[in-house]
């Protein structure tokens, strides 16, 4: 696993067990893991452009979604 598909894991993460209704398990999986993989595929080309400019954990913290509290407070 490369250091972009880690990133990608960690902002897209699995659903717990039990957290999805079985019925719609494996298409919220399949829809995750495409999600890690255009995450990690993007984050890869941006290093590959300009490493300098496009460090992967540093684009990854700032393209997170923001906890509710935290949008309140800046925005």
């Amino acid at each position: 696993m490369s250091a972009f598909d880690e990133i990608a894991a960690i902002l897209h993460p699995m659903p717990e067990p039990g957290g999805v209704d079985p019925e719609v398990c494996s298409n919220v999986c399949h829809e995750v893991d495409a999600a890690r993989k255009e995450t990690a595929f993007n984050l890869e080309a941006a290093w590959d452009a300009e490493p300098e400019e496009n460090e992967p954990l540093l684009s990854a913290i700032a393209s997170a979604p923001r906890p509710p509290l935290l949008k309140r407070r800046r925005g």
